[in-house]
């Protein structure tokens, strides 16, 4: 047990991770996902939280955590905390936002531009969608796999 100090980034994702770590049964992937969120090609874990309401599209988040009614789309994501309301596209590697904030790489734009409506990055089961309906989630939540309730 003890005190967590979450005034630094790093202290913040060591911090989930242990909450994530005693709330999970043993054997369990450290994810934690809110029951409305939206994953659509998703890959996540380990020590993955994301809050009510918000969206994962071909995306791989491991170690971080997303705010609520936040959207990220064709990322590859580690070490990263999203704030509330936020939105991140085409980003690979760390990334710090606080609530209402808004990041995309243009390339993405351009390409989605030219395709009409292209997205650039895939991910294994892209074309595949699903809505999390469950708070207690305790495995890698990658398309087609289980869950627990």
């Amino acid at each position: 047990a003890g005190w967590y100090d979450c005034g630094k980034i790093e202290a913040l994702l060591s911090t989930n991770r242990e909450m994530l770590a005693r709330s999970m049964s043993p054997g369990g992937e450290l994810v934690g996902i809110a029951e409305d969120v939206i994953l659509e090609g998703a890959e996540l874990g380990p020590n993955v939280s994301i809050a009510r309401g918000s969206v994962v599209r071909r995306s791989r988040l491991r170690n971080c955590i997303v705010g609520a009614d936040s959207t990220i789309e064709e990322c590859d994501l580690r070490a990263s905390v999203i704030g509330d309301n936020a939105s991140v596209v085409g980003i690979t590697g760390t990334v710090n936002l606080g609530d209402h904030s808004e990041v995309t790489v243009r390339k993405h734009v351009e390409a989605n531009e030219r395709a009409g409506e292209g997205h650039g990055t895939s991910f294994p089961g892209a074309s595949t969608s699903r809505r999390c309906g469950s708070s207690s989630m305790t495995r890698h939540c990658a398309m087609g796999s289980r869950t627990r309730r």
